[in-house]
């Protein structure tokens, strides 16, 4: 009994490993991906390839639930101030999406199928943090002269289709063959909804006066810095990619990625804050009412495309059960038993410390040139 325990809690090489679970040039540290709820969660505390995008993601969602609520008890008034609600949706939505994303890299060994909807929950999260932000920049960092502009009176509901269809088009991907096509088409449709809520700052950048350029300008840049930077690490799997087997538990680009994108949100929540409190008087000017934000236009929006991002990821995962062939619940165990090892093979030595992995030969399959590790599916 403790054998087969033992045996199922052991790491797992990328030969081993079922095909929607490999990470491009992660070779080591993959878990069982048949795994129950306990084991999954008591990974965390062991050196595993998951274990860091875990907790560089789980430790800035309960920082920014520290924040919000430090924020709201010491400067906003949410009962009568309505220039606090697009902050708050703002701020529920960043609490939201490394939570989920956490929840996600922690519990998608389950089975094939919990990987996936692990997966579709992460896209939601980030569907409605997108439109969390487009609250926000319409509401506190548009430029002065766009105030009464018609894109001004078109910015949200435009935010709120793409962010539905981004939502949709992420799920979409997870049944698209294996590969750098893939990997691309999701980057984009992760792009699209940044590129278009971040019009108001480039906006403002290029046609603002002097007092459009102060409060949080110059940290809206900045976070745009990080967005560039993420996309690259996401895209560009360096410095694993350099040195495949070398970065499997510590350091690997989605982990890089990870921190990026947080201090890039950071970055974003600050720069929001700064403009609600510095252009408060520019903003809610009398004669300007039909601009300020209302419940429906922040908490019922948030509602209504929370609840259709909710319904997608119910459709995506029913089917699932439709698409995915059952015989992908195979072990990891049973599926090392049927490689066919007749691929070209290479060596290599990497030392991962106490993670459990020591310094062995490992065997790499290639394919066409290409690790056969390259099937990443975050």
């Amino acid at each position: 009994m403790e054998k087969g325990v033992a045996q199922k809690s052991r790491y797992h090489h990328v030969e081993e490993m079922p095909e929607h679970f490999k990470e491009m040039f992660i070779l080591q540290g993959y878990r069982n991906p048949n795994s129950t709820f306990r084991e999954c969660m008591l990974s965390m505390c062991h050196p595993t390839n998951e274990t860091m995008n875990f907790w560089t993601h789980i430790l800035p969602a309960i920082y920014f639930i520290w924040s919000t609520f430090v924020i709201f008890r010491d400067n906003l008034d949410l009962t009568h101030d309505a220039f606090a609600l697009p902050f708050f949706v703002y701020s529920l939505s960043t609490c939201l999406y490394p939570a989920a994303s956490a929840l996600a890299h922690v519990l998608n060994t389950m089975s094939p199928h919990a990987r996936h909807i692990c997966f579709f929950v992460d896209y939601a999260a980030l569907s409605f943090y997108s439109l969390g932000s487009a609250v926000a920049y319409k509401a506190y960092s548009f430029p002065l002269s766009q105030e009464n502009a018609p894109f001004r009176k078109l910015y949200v509901p435009f935010a709120s289709l793409i962010a539905v269809i981004s939502m949709s088009m992420c799920c979409a991907t997870r049944f698209m063959p294996s590969g750098i096509l893939k990997k691309v088409f999701r980057m984009l449709t992760m792009a699209v909804p940044y590129m278009f809520v971040i019009i108001p700052i480039v906006q403002r950048y290029y046609l603002g006066n002097a007092e459009d350029l102060s409060g949080g300008m110059y940290l809206h840049l900045r976070q745009f810095l990080f967005a560039l930077l993420s996309a690259f690490l996401y895209l560009s799997h360096i410095p694993e990619r350099l040195s495949p087997g070398c970065f499997d538990i510590l350091f690997h680009s989605h982990q890089i990625f990870h921190v990026t994108s947080i201090l890039g949100t950071s970055d974003q929540m600050a720069a929001f804050f700064l403009d609600l409190q510095e252009r408060r008087h520019l903003l809610a000017r009398p004669g300007h009412d039909g601009l300020m934000p209302s419940h429906r236009s922040t908490i019922g929006l948030m509602t209504l495309v929370g609840t259709v991002n909710i319904l997608q990821l119910m459709m995506f995962s029913s089917q699932l059960y439709r698409i995915l062939p059952q015989h992908s619940q195979t072990t990891a165990a049973e599926k090392h038993s049927n490689l066919e090892t007749s691929d070209q093979v290479i060596n290599g030595r990497c030392t991962k410390g106490n993670s459990g992995i020591s310094d062995v030969t490992h065997r790499v399959t290639y394919r066409g040139g290409k690790v056969a590790s390259q099937a990443g599916n975050n």
